[in-house]
């Protein structure tokens, strides 16, 4: 809910910008955003590895297999997402995503790689 309301505030502030003649802003990069690309994702899995993880608790270990289903799923969709919006984008936008994302994890508030 967090992501999705600063979200909002960021398309409601370029709009209002829009209005009034001025440049938007291009990226949002403050709040959750400023941790993970996909901040809604991380929210997703982090609920389904701790219901896996209490599914283990009493027994039903099987349970991690769909909550890393879902991971691998939202992992392959994140990069599906990401490669269609640069390619969509001017390049001065998609040159300022790409140093976000040098510095930003995709879902995990760090960097694997």
């Amino acid at each position: 809910r967090v992501a999705d309301n600063q979200l909002f505030s960021y398309m409601e502030g370029n709009r209002a910008l829009e209005r009034l003649g001025r440049p938007k802003v291009e990226l949002l990069s403050a709040g959750v955003w400023g941790w993970s690309r996909h901040p809604n994702y991380l929210g997703e899995i982090t609920w389904w590895t701790s219901f896996a993880l209490f599914s283990v608790a009493v027994g039903e270990w099987y349970m991690l297999g769909g909550t890393a289903f879902n991971t691998l799923v939202l992992s392959i969709v994140a990069g599906m997402t990401e490669e269609r919006m640069l390619m969509n984008w001017t390049p001065k936008r998609a040159a300022r995503y790409r140093k976000y994302a040098a510095r930003t994890g995709c879902i995990l508030p760090f960097r694997i790689l």
